[in-house]
């Protein structure tokens, strides 16, 4: 049977993801364009500005991406918890869980500090003594910054995953399989039919954005589990080459324009956890035919955090003489993603240095010293 997604892939998704989530913010409205009194009379679209905000409400299915990257991933990573009870391997995942939120936590607070001595020195009005601040320094809030929304749901995902997986491995059996389709369905006419959406977002006062994405993370655990990408990918290697091609094409084709008449409000996702998974599984197999571009975009891959974290910088006015040299909007599209790459490395770079040769050097000469 063939892998389901392998390492390569799922870089390539990511990367994918980084570049789709810079395009979706910076093109979500064509008011900030055509109004704006600066962009508006110099920027010309290389595509229809209507054209241009259709691609941009689509590739709100980058979030979608990453979250079911993240549900496939988390159940990798619990395969190297030590077998025993279910017991001891829920604590062993929440072990595996506590390993990846402790350097998440640490990479969102470094670029949360960088943001705000960028902010504080472009900008003002920034009251870093604040409840809002704070708030928005623990991911507890996004009034800063709109992106910041996802912090808390990624650790409510993670939080939650080794449950799943305590569940699915104590009642393993058939008809408990059963009972997990059952809750699955639950799930799906929650995220899907409004008037019960809002019965259970407004008694668990969570929105529905954050319940569509839990959805899709359990759908990536889930197709994980049983390999269901392994099994769909084993069918289509066996079809011709040429048929290969055409149906992946097909099928990518269609799920793109069926996301795209779904998409009836700029953050649409309330049926990704249906839809991302077969757009993921079909441009996977077409990735075979090109494999350069997974190595390329995967690379971007490289600095998630950062690239998510600081890149809404770069829409400020401030940034204009840079990022408006074209005048072309595809332009400052690319720009923006220049500098956020530029930014991202130096990040990393810095973060290197003081994690791997400025800690252990002042840890290793302060047990010097205690001798």
């Amino acid at each position: 049977m063939k892998e389901g997604l392998s390492k390569k892939e799922s870089a390539f998704l990511k990367g994918l993801a980084l570049l789709m989530m810079i395009y979706h913010h910076r093109f979500i409205d064509q008011n900030v364009w055509l109004f704006d009194p600066i962009l508006g009379p110099r920027f010309q679209f290389l595509l229809d500005p209507e054209v241009t905000r259709i691609v941009s409400w689509f590739f709100k299915i980058a979030l979608s991406l990453m979250t079911f990257v993240s549900g496939y991933g988390i159940f990798h990573i619990f395969k190297r918890t030590v077998a025993g009870t279910p017991g001891k391997r829920l604590a062993g995942n929440y072990v595996q869980v506590g390993k990846r939120l402790l350097p998440f936590y640490g990479r969102y607070w470094y670029a949360f500090i960088v943001w705000t001595i960028v902010t504080l020195l472009i900008t003002s009005g920034l009251q870093i003594f604040s409840i809002e601040y704070l708030l928005n320094g623990l991911g507890l809030s996004c009034s800063l910054n709109g992106s910041w929304w996802y912090v808390l749901q990624y650790v409510e995902m993670m939080l939650l995953a080794p449950f799943m997986d305590f569940y699915l491995t104590k009642l393993g059996k058939k008809i408990d399989i059963i009972k997990w389709v059952a809750l699955a369905c639950l799930l799906a006419m929650i995220v899907l039919i409004p008037p019960l959406r809002a019965v259970f977002t407004e008694f668990y006062k969570i929105s529905s954005f954050q319940i569509s994405y839990m959805a899709i993370f359990i759908v990536g655990y889930v197709v994980a589990r049983w390999n269901l990408f392994g099994m769909a990918r084993t069918q289509l290697a066996k079809l011709p080459r040429i048929a290969h091609i055409l149906i992946c094409l097909a099928g990518t084709a269609g799920i793109t324009f069926l996301r795209i008449k779904l998409s009836t409000f700029p953050a649409y996702c309330q049926t990704d956890f249906i839809i991302a998974p077969i757009w993921i599984l079909f441009v996977c197999e077409l990735l075979s035919y090109v494999k350069p571009v997974l190595s390329f975009l995967g690379w971007f891959s490289k600095y998630p955090m950062y690239i998510w974290v600081m890149h809404l910088i770069f829409f400020d006015p401030f940034f204009y003489p840079i990022t408006t040299w074209s005048g072309y909007a595809i332009g400052n599209y690319l720009t923006i993603v220049a500098l956020t790459i530029v930014s991202s490395i130096i990040l990393e770079r810095l973060e290197h240095l003081v994690v791997h040769l400025l800690l252990p050097h002042i840890f290793k000469k302060s047990s010097q010293e205690k001798r």
